[in-house]
């Protein structure tokens, strides 16, 4: 109903205008100066049934989408290059800024004495476009969430996985943005090159001639036909990026791979902390901790907030490095593995975009078919979840889903922190039973403010103080 009525007002609007534009043609009664409405459309007949209309525009459309799809190209691959190091972005910077920064009939008119006027519009569309999409991508690129970025770490997301399902998303939403601006820009500046180089055969051309013989209702029906055709070249081709968005969220949802698959067994015996200090600049978090961890009983580490907790599992897992100290892995075989540990995070870290299935996928590819992954849900009392994404999951569930993450790795030790947060009892009560079951051969060392979660894990008791 809202849109029904949305449609009339702007149908209402339009008639109002063309009603305004025809009293002041008739007042005016000067064709040369301001062609009528009927006068306007008898031109845009004329032009529609003329023989090289078609051939006019998509000469003209052809070459301005050729030059966007250059600055597409080239725009998004310099913004992947250049977030690879500060060094070749600052390198890009100034120009890219110049190019941004100069007027659009300066560009036309040097770029006159160095190519040929046929292919004016498509340098000048590829030079509008080129900053805006390079601006967008980079910044897609450098505000992507440094969390997940840590999450991938630990579970040792490859490369592709990392694109898949981090990167992807999360810049898509900046490229299509870069998209919308850039069309608009590149039409615009596309027909000014050739107002201004008069190629032949373009629109451009036939707008000066109509100007240069005062030929005013042909010159308004021109000015119609690019007003219209901007419109639907920008509605097309938004809904083609979203058609091809969509694909590379379902492309990237569906990969699998192999995962990082199961490692050699391996059973860590002892995680041993010697003098382990950490400062966040004047800060000091960890001062000279020294602990051995046993995988005997479930080590629950408490302590009042902002005394390093966190920054412990952190630096167990490789997230931060200690200012001094050292940390060791004690295994009851001389095999190595880089899978050393697998987190729950203080805060979930899920891909928000994708559903619970394909968090888990993500980092264990097909490793776990569906059938395996829904027993683990269960298991936790998950229901309601399938199909959605994580955004629109409680926060109940989405620690659930943390949760089984981390027990599936088959790393050695499993890092816990703050993990039943969010719960209700009955559910936690649950989600303990799931962890104590699924992970009797690992380490665990948990985070908590409950000292009841001590006898529930069968833990000991290892309380952070000031100065440890």
């Amino acid at each position: 109903m809202q849109q029904i009525k949305k449609t009339i007002y702007i149908l209402i609007s339009v008639c109002i205008w063309l009603f305004v534009w025809q009293y002041a043609a008739l007042r005016i009664d000067k064709v040369f100066f301001l062609p009528s409405v009927t006068d306007t459309w008898n031109a845009l007949r004329k032009l529609f049934f003329s023989e090289d209309f078609f051939h006019i525009l998509f000469r003209t459309l052809g070459k301005i989408s050729t030059g966007f799809l250059y600055g597409l190209f080239f725009g998004t691959l310099l913004a992947v290059v250049s977030s690879l190091s500060d060094f070749i972005k600052m390198l890009f910077m100034p120009v890219l800024k110049l190019i941004k920064s100069i007027p659009v009939a300066s560009f036309i008119i040097l770029a006159l004495l160095w190519i040929h006027s046929s292919g004016l519009s498509v340098l000048i569309s590829f030079l509008m476009v080129l900053p805006i999409i390079y601006i967008n991508v980079l910044q897609g690129i450098e505000s992507v969430d440094l969390r997940l970025l840590e999450m991938s770490k630990v579970f040792h997301m490859g490369r592709t996985r990392r694109v898949c399902f981090i990167y992807t998303p999360h810049i898509l939403p900046f490229f299509i943005s870069g998209c919308r601006i850039g069309l608009g820009f590149c039409f615009k500046s596309g027909i000014a090159a050739e107002i201004i180089g008069l190629p032949a055969g373009s629109i451009g051309e036939r707008l000066y001639k109509a100007k240069l013989y005062l030929m005013t209702d042909e010159l308004f029906a021109w000015t119609i036909v690019i007003v219209l055709i901007s419109i639907l070249y920008e509605f097309f081709f938004m809904k083609l990026i979203h058609f091809l968005s969509q694909a590379v969220m379902f492309i990237s949802s569906s990969y699998s791979g192999h995962g990082h698959g199961k490692s050699k067994e391996i059973h860590v015996n002892k995680l041993v902390c010697q003098n382990i200090s950490k400062s966040y600049g004047s800060q000091k978090v960890l001062t000279n901790f020294t602990h051995t961890f046993s995988d005997d009983r479930t080590t629950c580490i408490l302590g009042s907030s902002g005394i390093g907790k966190t920054t412990l599992l952190n630096i167990l897992a490789g997230i931060d490095s200690a200012d001094s100290g050292s940390v060791r892995f004690l295994a009851d075989t001389n095999v190595t593995d880089g899978r050393r540990v697998s987190m729950v995070f203080q805060e979930d870290r899920l891909l928000d975009s994708f559903d619970a299935y394909t968090n888990i996928r993500a980092v264990y590819g097909n490793t776990y078919d569906t059938g395996f992954i829904r027993k683990q849900f269960e298991a936790v009392g998950l229901a309601d979840y399938e199909g959605k994404p994580v955004l629109k999951l409680s926060g109940g569930m989405k620690r659930r889903i943390a949760i089984v993450r981390a027990v599936l790795s088959d790393a050695p030790v499993l890092l816990l922190d703050e993990p039943f947060k969010g719960l209700d009892e009955l559910i936690k009560e649950q989600t303990l039973r799931y962890i104590n079951r699924n992970c009797r051969d690992k380490m665990i060392i948990l985070v908590t403010h409950d000292r009841t979660d001590i006898l529930k894990m069968n833990g000991v008791e290892l309380e952070l103080k000031n100065n440890e």
